[in-house]
């Protein structure tokens, strides 16, 4: 019988809606868990004049659930890429092995999907297509950074002929090591029109939450099998982040709330040296934040102070984000040389 340490998976960017693509070498992905599970809609006779039904039909397919594991250095490009939307070739910045590259909120992710491959020993459970229209990103002193990528699939195919057990022996894992650790980070607030963040700007949490939401839904029409097509935009983006204070010491956040002040942050993650002066790096930029709520909590121990941030865009980036203007910007260090949408 298989168990959880069996189980593989595997991502791959596709072209056409409803076509599955081959995963292969440099597709897999680590999970510690996914919850895709397929829904069909029950459309019983219910006409009058029965007692009981005796037929019925089948509906819509749902096909959706999420990814979840654990944030990495590199290896997770591809789906990061899902949600962020604008993304290019990386650059080389050290002198053979260390690679930049820059992951920005697209307004809209036509065409951006792919397919999901999840090899569970008795068979593979195939989604054709995959719409991922958001992410969350959560940290814990003490602890390595998760990540849960939601997904949104045309439906689930559990005897493809694209990814079987036999083709699934082609995909590799990128990266099984450098996992992004809450440790690694240096965060920084300040006022959003005040100078560049730097070091007396720097602020100590016990955690945080990044919540990236598009609001995506696609449609059922003849010619798609009861099949969701390609989902698009349904509304505005939600992007939100959180931050965990451990005491509370000032009346400064719940001042700024009040009086609807704006500010700017950063979270630079650096993980081990890829060659010379070159570490990996995970750096995530907030040009203009709202305060959404700000908590001084009552219980036996110490009061603690969680803060929640609207993530916003800005027509003008802050000083020290020169070209940051959308509401979250990923800027990335590692070793892989190729784009994650190629």
């Amino acid at each position: 019988m298989p168990s959880g340490t069996e189980i593989k998976a595997a991502f791959r960017k596709a072209a056409v809606w409803g076509t599955p693509v081959a995963c292969g070498a440099g597709d897999g992905i680590l999970l510690t868990k996914d919850t895709f599970k397929r829904e069909v809609e029950d459309n019983p006779d219910d006409s009058l004049g029965m007692a009981f039904t005796e037929s019925r039909d089948l509906g819509v397919i749902k096909a959706e659930g999420a990814l979840e594991g654990y944030l990495r250095y590199e290896g997770l490009g591809v789906l990061l890429a899902m949600v962020f939307g604008d993304v290019g070739a990386p650059s080389l910045v050290g002198p053979a092995l260390a690679y930049a590259n820059t992951f920005r909120l697209k307004d809209k992710l036509d065409s951006i999907f792919g397919t999901l491959a999840i090899n569970k020993v008795v068979n593979v459970f195939e989604y054709p297509s995959v719409k991922c229209p958001g992410i969350t990103i959560k940290g814990e002193m003490g602890k390595p950074v998760t990540f849960a990528l939601d997904g949104i699939a045309d439906d689930e195919d559990p005897d493809s002929t694209t990814n079987d057990l036999t083709s699934f022996a082609n995909v590799t894992i990128p990266e099984t090591g450098n996992r992004v650790r809450m440790s690694h980070a240096v965060i920084r607030l300040n006022n959003r029109e005040g100078a560049a963040l730097g070091g007396a700007d720097v602020v100590n949490v016990t955690g945080f939450e990044l919540s990236i939401k598009r609001k995506k839904k696609g449609e059922y029409t003849t010619g798609n099998g009861n099949r969701v097509d390609e989902p698009d935009n349904e509304g505005l983006p939600e992007v939100n982040l959180k931050l965990s204070f451990p005491r509370y010491t000032a009346t400064t956040y719940l001042a700024g709330l009040r009086s609807d002040q704006r500010m700017k942050a950063d979270m630079v993650f650096t993980g081990g040296l890829i060659e010379t002066t070159f570490y990996r790096e995970f750096r995530l930029q907030f040009p203009h934040l709202g305060l959404l709520n700000a908590e001084a909590l009552t219980d036996e121990g110490k009061v603690r102070h969680p803060l929640e941030f609207s993530c916003m865009g800005t027509p003008t980036a802050p000083s020290g984000m020169a070209g940051v203007t959308r509401p979250v910007q990923l800027d990335v260090t590692n070793t892989a040389s190729t784009s994650p949408l190629a």
